[in-house]
């Protein structure tokens, strides 16, 4: 039995790592990393903890399995993305190059059905899921569903929000006409095809799968809601505290300790609100503010231009700025979750993006509805009565980190059916 692995981001390579763990030191299965594109090299120490602690190489899935044609072919796509960023506003220009697109994926296409010829038949391929329709994925499922083996989705990330709109209206209405023309004639999300398994994070097939970040969703019938591992006080402890915490902010003073998590600000973000709450709190002279960019989208919404924000941003890794903080604001991270593991108070200035987040569904954060109410709480804090109740974080954690199994290692035997 071969058990593979795709990674590209961050986000799916955090996500991915417990699972990897416990098939290898519980399970003591052998396992096959490919990483996908250029994202994942920037993992260093996700990749360190796989060669050194687990003693696994992460493979770059190009250099194994492009073939010379491949290489040409991904050249050219390469340039034509480098020249796609001045985007054309002539209709037929934009069709034109995106069919061109499609046959130079075609030619690409070669490269999953030998990484799935390579494999038996009683194989495992595991991805994140969100990924259906990307290249190579979208090749890998169709070439596995012909071959009879099992693909299967990890979590890419757990969902915050309650409601199930929360980007900007103006992207997400589509007409018919556009999405004939989306799906017809540029092939955006057309012939989807589902990984077999879905291993999620819990209330995902309520919010998630049905909101307007996910077009295609599964059947339910197909979806495990499991758990989210990688903010479990088990992993924790393992990777976060033990491999990747190499140095630890100092505070000269007594301030309270404040980080912004800057979510993308296409999940409704105010940047009015946002911008006066970073200006508020970098002049209260009780807190020390740090800002931390979003790993994929940066300071999005913000300019680091700005004097009064650049001075604030902190390049250090998230778990180094939780471990340092006090409070942790977030407005559409799952970052909080590890927060709460950490004792650290979770605070949701709803005001910014005026979403619904699960923390304030489980009375688990504290909840802001204006920047002036903010500075209020800053200016009582610590006062237990403003705090959240520890009995509703830990309901939070067993509920959503644990998807409410008995233990770690039950939820992780669960991440593993699939070794007999």
């Amino acid at each position: 039995m071969n058990i593979v692995f795709l990674v590209r981001h961050h986000n799916d390579f955090d996500h991915a790592l417990p699972i990897m763990d416990y098939l290898i030191t519980k399970k003591k299965q052998k396992i096959i990393v490919y990483g996908v594109g250029e994202g994942y090299k920037n993992c260093k120490r996700h990749i360190s903890f796989l060669k050194n602690v687990l003693s696994t190489k992460i493979i770059p899935f190009e250099e194994k399995y492009y073939s010379n044609l491949n290489r040409i072919v991904a050249s050219i796509i390469d340039k034509r993305k480098l020249k796609n960023k001045k985007t054309s506003d002539n209709f037929l220009v934009r069709v034109v190059g995106a069919n061109i697109n499609r046959i130079l994926f075609y030619f690409l296409s070669g490269s999953a059905k030998r990484l799935v010829r390579s494999l038996s038949v009683d194989s495992v391929i595991l991805a994140d899921f969100g990924t259906e329709g990307l290249f190579p994925y979208k090749n890998i499922i169709k070439s596995a569903k012909k071959y009879e083996i099992k693909v299967i989705a990890y979590l890419h990330g757990w969902y915050v929000f309650r409601n199930k709109n929360p980007i900007r209206l103006e992207k997400i209405r589509l007409n018919k006409a556009k999405e004939f023309i989306n799906k017809f004639i540029f092939g955006i999300g057309h012939n989807i095809l589902h990984y077999d398994t879905y291993m999620v994070g819990p209330e995902t097939n309520d919010t998630h799968f049905k909101s307007v970040l996910y077009k295609q969703s599964p059947s339910p019938s197909i979806v495990m809601e499991l758990g989210v591992p990688r903010f479990s006080y088990e992993w924790m402890e393992r990777f976060v505290n033990n491999w990747m915490r190499k140095e630890q902010l100092q505070s000269n003073d007594d301030n309270i300790k404040v980080v912004v998590f800057i979510s993308n600000e296409k999940f409704n973000v105010n940047k009015i609100e946002l911008i006066d709450t970073l200006k508020e709190l970098s002049k209260n002279k009780r807190t020390t503010l740090l800002i931390s960019p979003h790993t994929r989208s940066g300071l999005s919404g913000l300019s680091k231009d700005d004097l009064f924000i650049s001075r604030h941003i902190s390049k250090l890794d998230s778990t180094e700025l939780i471990k340092w903080a006090d409070i942790g604001i977030v407005y559409g991270t799952s970052i909080g979750l590890q927060m709460m593991v950490e004792n650290v108070t979770v605070v949701v200035p709803t005001y910014i993006d005026h979403n619904i987040t699960m923390y304030k569904d489980y009375d688990a954060c504290v909840s802001i509805n204006s920047v002036r109410g903010l500075i209020k709480y800053i200016d009582r804090y610590p006062d237990r009565r403003d705090q959240p109740n520890p009995d509703d974080i830990k309901l939070f954690i067993n509920n959503i980190i644990y998807g409410g199994h008995l233990n770690y290692e039950d939820m992780m035997n669960k991440f593993t059916f699939f070794v007999k």
